[in-house]
Order: C-alpha cells, then sequence, then structure tokens
C-alpha cells in the first residue's frame, strides 16, 4: 500500500516520466516479493540453491514396514 502511495507521489512530481517510474517501482515490487517468497523458501529451488529436503529417516521407516 505504501508503494503505491510513493508512486503516486512520483508520478505527481514528474508526470512524463510516467512509464519509467510505473516500471522501476513494479521492478522493485516484484523483487521484494521474490525476497519473500524466498523467505519463505518457496522459490529456492528456482534461484539454483536446491537443497535437497532433510530425510530425518523416514524412508528407512517406510521400508521396515
Amino acid at each position: 500500500m505504501l508503494f503505491y502511495i510513493l508512486m503516486k507521489y512520483f508520478l505527481m512530481l514528474l508526470p512524463q516520466y510516467q512509464y519509467v517510474i510505473f516500471f522501476v517501482f513494479t521492478i522493485l515490487l516484484l523483487k521484494l516479493f521474490k525476497q519473500f517468497l524466498r523467505q519463505r523458501r518457496i522459490i529456492d529451488n528456482l534461484s539454483g540453491l536446491n537443497r535437497p529436503a532433510p530425510n530425518f529417516g523416514f524412508k528407512q521407516d517406510l521400508l521396515a514396514l
């Protein structure tokens, strides 16, 4: 919300650069969203950090059944 209030403020100041400002704010918003998703470990594998899920012996337990 604060993001778009700031964007409106910048658009008021510089109407001739409205597309550039919109583009920059959109890129920043996407970066923040990506960081939020990475914090939640949703897109770790998209950024090349494919860490295998921790295996606490569930496989062995299933094999023992």
